[in-house]
C-alpha cells in the first residue's frame, strides 16, 4: 500500500499535486467556516491566475464562458445588481456591502473558472472532488461526538465545532443526501448514510430534515424504473432505524413535534417583515447585507433574528426584482441543465439546497453553501469542458 502511494506522488506532475492539496484543504474546510477556507479560496485563485498568465492559455477561458454563457450572463447581471443597489441606498449599507460584492467575484466567479480550468487540463477528476467533499463532512460530523458524550440524551442537538445546530444539520444533511445518491459500494453506501441519518436528525436542523426527505424523493421518483428489490429493503430498513431513534429519544420526538405544529422559531415573523419593505422598494432594493441596518429590523429584537432565512426573500430585499431575475435564472438553467443531461444525482442536490435555502439561508450571503453551489453547477457543467481537451 505505502509503495503504490509512493509511486503516486513519483507519477504526479508537482504542479498538479500542489495544486491538489490546495484543492483539497479548500473543498474539506468549507464546512468549518473557518480562516483556512479564507485563506484556501485566496490561494487557489493566485494558484489560477498566475498559472494562466504563464500559459497565456486564454483560449480555455473563453470557450469556458462560451459553453457558460448562460451562466455568465446570469452571473454579471447578479453583480450588476449588487452595485446598483448599493449606490441607490448609501444610508443603509456598510463597508462589508462593498467587500462583499468585491469577493463575490473571487469567491465564486474565478473560482469556477478555476475548477473548470483545470478540469479541462486534467488536473484532477470528479471522484477527488467527491472524496474531498466527504472528508470535510465526516470530519465535522466527528468533532460532535465530544458533544454527544456529554450530553447522551442529546436535549440540545448537535452543532459540532460549528456552535450552530442549523449550520451543523445543512452540511450532515448533505451528507446524507450524497450518501444516498452518489455512492455506489455496497458497504460504504449504506454505512454512510446511516451514519450521516443520525447526526442530521440529531442537529435538530428542521429545515435539513424536510431538505433531505424531499431532495431523496425526488431523487428516488426519477429512478423509479431502476429499483430494485434490495434498495426498497434498504429503505424499509432506514425507515425503522428512524422510527426507533425517534422512539428512543424524547428530545427527537419534542423537535418533531414542533415541525409537525407549524411552530416556525420566529420567521414567519421575519418573512412577514422582509415582504413589507420589499414591497416598498421592489425594483432594485435595498443593498447588500443591510437587513440588520433597515428601519425596525427584527434584528434589533433579537441578534438570532439577523437574516431574511430565505433565498427568495434575501435576493429581493438586496437586489431587487432586478437582482432576483437573474438569479431565479441562474437556479433555473442550473435545473434544466440537470434534467437536459439526466443527471438526477445533481438534480437532488440542487433540490436539497433549494429546499434548505427557503427555511434557512439565503441566495447571497451563505457563503459556505454558495461555495458548495460552485462546485455542484460545476459538477454539472464538467462534460462540456472536456469536449475540446
Amino acid at each position: 500500500m505505502t509503495q503504490k502511494v509512493m509511486q503516486y506522488f513519483k507519477e504526479q506532475n508537482p504542479q498538479i499535486l500542489i495544486f491538489k492539496f490546495f484543492l483539497f484543504i479548500w473543498i474539506m474546510s468549507i464546512p468549518f467556516k473557518n480562516s483556512i477556507y479564507q485563506i484556501s479560496f485566496v490561494i487557489l485563485n493566485l494558484f489560477f491566475i498566475t498559472h494562466l498568465l504563464y500559459t497565456k492559455n486564454f483560449n480555455s477561458i473563453k470557450d469556458i464562458l462560451y459553453k457558460t454563457r448562460f451562466l455568465t450572463i446570469a452571473f454579471i447581471g447578479i453583480f450588476l445588481s449588487m452595485i446598483i443597489s448599493n449606490l441607490l441606498n448609501l444610508q443603509y449599507i456598510s463597508t462589508k456591502s462593498w467587500s462583499y460584492i468585491f469577493l463575490f467575484i473571487f469567491r465564486y466567479g474565478t473560482i469556477f473558472l478555476a475548477l473548470a480550468y483545470f478540469y479541462k487540463l486534467e488536473y484532477f477528476s470528479k471522484k477527488e472532488i467527491i472524496y474531498f467533499i466527504f472528508s470535510g463532512l465526516i470530519l465535522l460530523a466527528l468533532t460532535s461526538i465530544f458533544y454527544i458524550i456529554k450530553d447522551l440524551e442529546m436535549t440540545r442537538g448537535l452543532s459540532g465545532s460549528l456552535g450552530s445546530r442549523t449550520g451543523f444539520g445543512l452540511f450532515m444533511g448533505l451528507g446524507l443526501v450524497l450518501s444516498f445518491i452518489v455512492i455506489k459500494h455496497k458497504i460504504l453506501m449504506p454505512a454512510l448514510t446511516i451514519f450521516f441519518i443520525f447526526f442530521t436528525i440529531f442537529s435538530f436542523a428542521r429545515s435539513s430534515w424536510v431538505a433531505s426527505t424531499v431532495a431523496i424523493a425526488a431523487f428516488i421518483l426519477l429512478n423509479l424504473k431502476t429499483i430494485r428489490k434490495k434498495d426498497i429493503l434498504f429503505l424499509i430498513t432506514l425507515s425503522a432505524l428512524i422510527l426507533i431513534l425517534y422512539f428512543g429519544f424524547e428530545s427527537f420526538q419534542q423537535r418533531f413535534a414542533t415541525l409537525m405544529e407549524g411552530n416556525s422559531t420566529h420567521r414567519f415573523f421575519i418573512w412577514s417583515y422582509c415582504v413589507d419593505m420589499i414591497m416598498q422598494n421592489p425594483i432594485f432594493g435595498y443593498g447588500m447585507d443591510v437587513f440588520r441596518n433597515l428601519p425596525n429590523s427584527p434584528a434589533l429584537l433579537s441578534p438570532d433574528w439577523n437574516s431574511t432565512h430565505n433565498m427568495i426573500l434575501e435576493s429581493l430585499l438586496y437586489t431587487g426584482l432586478f437582482g432576483a431575475i437573474f438569479c431565479f435564472w441562474l437556479v433555473s438553467i442550473t435545473f434544466f441543465k440537470t434534467l437536459k443531461t439526466k443527471n438526477y444525482q445533481l438534480f437532488a442536490i440542487f433540490t436539497y439546497i433549494f429546499v434548505v435555502s427557503q427555511f434557512d439561508f439565503g441566495a447571497y450571503m451563505s457563503k459556505e453553501l454558495l461555495s458548495f453551489i460552485v462546485i455542484f453547477t460545476f459538477l454539472a457543467y464538467s462534460s462540456n469542458f472536456k469536449e475540446s481537451v
